[in-house]
């Protein structure tokens, strides 16, 4: 079987080292689509042979099932190899292109030398991942995407978090191609157009370089095919209870997109401790192979103090007959330890969780106070285990929830792995002292349970 696709894509090479197509060939994507630009834009609607993307298609799919040697044949058609090294890290989203679930776009917007080109999409209910190529042939340079905006075709914002590509070490280049990480909010109805803005300036990555933002926006619109991902979810009810160390944990339901899987869990409002979020987190089948977490992208999101979506690459095209939860810890606090509360006046810290945290300065502003905390180092941050504390909410003592304009948390490697955490308030008349609610924290009890979540 493998020297029959051998020799088709030897063939099939052939005829698209024949296909006559433009220079800049770079830039198209798969096939383009008709679309008028909208007025007073420079975009530009690109096409090529629809052959040529045929054999594409067929040389992608092909060389990601057979022998590695046919990798190098993507050599001939950059745009696939850049979208399938991006997502090499993700099973779901390699399988998504495997079978054929990329939307193919090729709308582009072009100011002072820099092209912005969405070449495709990969898109369901749940996520969609944005493939771009910015050509950059302008005096501007290092080039840095900032203020990227998504909305349907009436201006109204859609509920989603992004997550940007375009790493420092690409900013020189005169081809940039990466991809933006779209998460949208659960139940979000998904419009057949997405209008995308986004502005660049010259970098501030390195030192002493200021930024300088281009007078320009980028604009492009993107179909939805939306036919493509229609009723192709699956939702599994589980509906069972487990209980850690006197705390009761529901694993409601699991709902599996093509881009990924979703598991939504629930904790007993009269537990004892707050539960933050979940470690060595994964979703194992039959076989025994690993779906990790969503990595690049939101990897669970809170949908109320007693609710979590925990999110997983997506075995959908595959199709197990059984999948299972497996957790290995659990990041959790007494309730009445989850919170700092600080003295204002005094500059005293008179609470936290323990005494790995201090409080480290309060600088009081005309118009904001910030206060600073240090957190002594975390053998498991070390192991690359993922989480930023930060505010959940600041309030005075009258209960009186304060204006938070900021939230930032920073890790120092080394001997002390300390963390800093600095969260910005407004300054209003408050009572002192502030009670800053935790969202996270490194303190862990036990879990080490594995559920089934789907089962034929």
């Amino acid at each position: 079987m493998v020297m029959q696709e051998e020799k088709l894509l030897l063939e099939l090479k052939t005829d698209y080292d024949n296909i006559t197509i433009p220079s800049n060939i770079d830039d198209f994507i798969l096939q383009g689509i008709k679309a008028k630009p909208k007025a007073k834009k420079a975009a530009i609607i690109l096409r090529y042979s629809a052959t040529a993307a045929a054999i594409a298609l067929f040389l992608l799919a092909a060389a990601s099932r057979i022998s590695p040697v046919f990798a190098d044949y993507l050599d001939d058609v950059p745009v696939l190899k850049y979208i399938v090294k991006l997502v090499n890290y993700d099973k779901g989203l390699k399988a998504a292109i495997e079978n054929n679930f990329v939307q193919n776009i090729g709308v582009s917007d072009e100011h002072a030398g820099i092209k912005f080109t969405v070449d495709s999409v990969i898109v369901d209910e749940a996520r969609m991942i944005i493939f771009y190529t910015i050509g950059n042939n302008s005096k501007y340079k290092p080039l840095d995407m900032y203020n990227v905006k998504l909305t349907d075709k009436y201006g109204k914002n859609l509920e989603a978090s992004y997550n940007l590509g375009f790493m420092a070490d690409k900013a020189e280049a005169k081809k940039i191609q990466d991809k933006i990480n779209v998460s949208f909010a659960e139940g979000l109805t998904i419009p057949d157009i997405v209008h995308l803005e986004a502005e660049f300036r010259e970098s501030s990555f390195y030192p002493n370089i200021g930024s300088n933002p281009l007078p320009y926006k980028w604009e492009v619109d993107i179909p939805i095919d939306k036919s493509k991902f229609e009723r192709m979810k699956q939702v599994y009810q589980v509906n069972k209870t487990i209980e850690v160390e006197g705390q009761r944990i529901t694993i409601n339901r699991t709902t599996v997109y093509p881009t990924r899987i979703a598991v939504d869990i629930s904790f007993a409002e009269d537990n004892t401790m707050k539960i933050f979020n979940f470690e060595d987190a994964k979703i194992v089948n039959a076989k025994g192979e690993i779906l990790p977490t969503i990595m690049n992208d939101v990897y669970a999101s809170h949908i109320s103090d007693n609710e979590i979506m925990l999110y997983f690459e997506s075995d959908y095209f595959s199709k197990p007959e059984d999948l299972y939860l497996q957790i290995g810890s659990i990041r959790a606090l007494d309730k009445d330890k989850s919170y700092m509360l600080v003295d204002i006046d005094k500059e005293e810290l008179l609470q936290a969780p323990d005494e790995r945290l201090v409080l480290k300065s309060i600088t009081r502003l005309p118009n904001e106070t910030t206060l600073t905390f240090l957190l002594d180092g975390d053998e498991f941050r070390e192991n690359q285990t993922r989480y930023q504390i930060s505010a959940a909410g600041v309030y005075d003592d009258t209960g009186k929830q304060l204006k938070q304009l900021s939230s930032s948390s920073s890790y120092r490697a080394g001997e002390d792995s300390t963390q800093e955490i600095s969260i910005t308030i407004e300054n209003t008349d408050w009572k002192s002292p502030i009670k800053v609610m935790l969202n996270d924290y490194p303190n862990r009890i036990k879990g080490d349970f594995k559920i089934p979540i789907k089962q034929q």
